[in-house]
């Protein structure tokens, strides 16, 4: 069985969040200037807020996961400080 990496799933997770979050800026300014009626914008904002949520817990259940496929990587990424500290 061929492995595959988890890490561009990781990658693609952390941009969707991202550009969800900058929805979520434009439809706050949108409704704070005014720019549209209220009715239409929250609705959207409610969305956008739970895109984010989504995005979120799936990267950290990404994440999670590669630290338990990959434990050597990540203990080398957690102890990642000056080896006089051990």
């Amino acid at each position: 069985m061929r492995y595959r990496s988890i890490y561009p799933q990781i990658v693609a997770a952390t941009g969707h969040r991202q550009e969800a979050r900058e929805s979520r800026l434009w439809l706050r300014v949108i409704l704070e200037e005014h720019l549209a009626p209220a009715a239409e914008v929250l609705p959207l904002l409610d969305e956008a807020n739970q895109l984010v949520a989504i995005f979120t817990a799936s990267n950290k259940r990404l994440k999670l996961g590669a630290i338990v496929r990959a434990p050597f990587v990540g203990v080398l990424i957690l102890f990642a400080g000056p080896i006089s500290a051990f």
